[in-house]
C-alpha cells in the first residue's frame, strides 16, 4: 500500500524528471518526451489549473510507470527493445488498463517483484525467466470471457518449452475487476478507522497496520472469489484439461486506488495464488511474491 499526496508528490515529480533525463540518452527512449509518461508528468506538474478530481488516476499511472521505468533503466540489457517500445506506447488519456501497452507493463511488473540478487531474463520466448530455472507466462485479462483462452495459451506456451523446468502462470485482473464493489465494502471500514483516529488527537489512520492489513486482505479476498468463480466454470467446461506437469501454480493480482481527497490517494495491490505443488517451499514462494519479497 502506497500513499501519494501533496507531501510526497513533489518527490515523485523530481524522481520522474530525473528519470526522463537519464532515459533520453538511451536509443529506445529517444522519444520519451513524446510518450504518455512524460505527458502525465507535465499534467501533474501543471495541476493548479486543472480539475483535481480528474488528476487522481494520473497520479496512480505516474507512480506505477515511474517505478517500472526505473526497473527498466536498471535492467535494460535483459529486456527486449520491442517490449520497452510497447510499454511507453499509447495515448496519455487512456488511464485504465485497456491499452495493449499494459500487457508489457504487467510482464515487467512481475519481473520487478523478484529480489535484486535474482537474474531476470525478459529476452527469451517465455515472458520471464528467473535464475535460468523458473519460467513465467504472463496474461493480462481484458475480458472475463478470455479467461479460458488465456489459461490454455499460457499452459501451451509452457508445454512447448519441452524441458524439465519449474513454471507458473501469472494473471492480472486490473482491467476487468470491478473496484467499485471493493470500495463500497471498504468505505465503512475507512469511516471506522477515521473516526477513532480523530478521537486520538488526529493520528493518521492510513499508517495504522491493522487498517492496511484489512484493506489489502479484503481486496485479495474479493479477487480470490472472482478467480475461483472463473476457475470452477473453466473446469466445468474443460473436464479433461490438465495443466502441464511443470506448472507449480497460478499467481494473480490487481491494482486499484482509493481517493482520500482531491490530492491524496492510496495505491493498493491485491495478490494471491493457487499452488499446484503443495510443498512448504512453493507456498512460501507464492506468499512472498504476493506480499512482496
Amino acid at each position: 500500500m502506497i500513499i501519494v499526496n501533496s507531501s510526497n508528490l513533489s518527490s515523485l515529480l523530481q524522481d520522474a524528471e530525473k528519470l526522463v533525463s537519464e532515459l533520453e540518452g538511451i536509443s529506445v527512449f529517444e522519444n520519451i518526451k513524446k510518450s504518455k509518461f512524460y505527458l502525465w508528468l507535465k499534467k501533474v506538474k501543471n495541476r493548479k489549473n486543472q480539475d483535481a478530481k480528474q488528476l487522481i488516476p494520473v497520479f496512480s499511472k505516474l507512480y506505477h510507470y515511474n517505478r517500472i521505468l526505473e526497473f527498466v533503466r536498471d535492467n535494460i540489457i535483459s529486456i527486449k527493445e520491442d517490449t520497452i517500445s510497447h510499454l511507453i506506447s499509447g495515448p496519455y488519456n487512456i488511464l485504465d488498463d485497456s491499452h495493449q501497452s499494459e500487457n508489457y507493463f504487467f510482464e515487467i511488473d512481475m519481473a520487478s517483484r523478484f529480489p535484486d540478487g535474482c537474474s531476470k531474463n525478459l529476452l527469451s520466448p517465455t515472458d520471464i525467466v528467473i535464475n535460468d530455472n523458473l519460467f513465467i507466462e504472463c496474461k493480462k485479462l481484458h475480458s472475463y470471457k478470455k479467461f479460458e483462452k488465456n489459461i490454455k495459451d499460457a499452459n501451451n506456451q509452457i508445454s512447448n518449452l519441452k524441458r524439465d523446468i519449474k513454471a507458473f502462470i501469472a494473471l492480472d485482473f486490473t482491467d476487468i475487476f470491478k473496484s467499485n464493489e471493493y470500495l463500497e465494502l471498504l468505505a465503512p471500514i475507512i469511516s471506522f478507522f477515521k473516526k477513532y483516529h480523530l478521537e486520538l488527537n488526529g493520528a493518521n489512520f492510513i499508517e495504522n497496520p491493522n487498517f492496511r492489513n484489512v484493506a489489502m486482505t479484503l481486496l485479495s479476498s474479493a479477487l480470490e472469489f472472482k478467480f475461483n468463480e472463473l476457475l470452477i466454470d473453466f473446469e466445468r467446461k474443460n473436464p479433461e484439461f490438465q495443466f502441464n506437469r511443470n506448472v507449480i501454480g497460478i499467481f494473480y493480482q490487481l491494482y486499484t486506488f482509493l481517493e482520500l481527497d482531491d490530492e491524496s490517494i492510496i495505491l493498493v495491490r491485491g495478490a494471491t495464488y493457487l499452488p499446484f505443488d503443495t510443498s512448504d517451499e512453493t507456498k512460501r514462494f507464492f506468499h512472498d511474491l504476493a506480499s512482496g519479497f
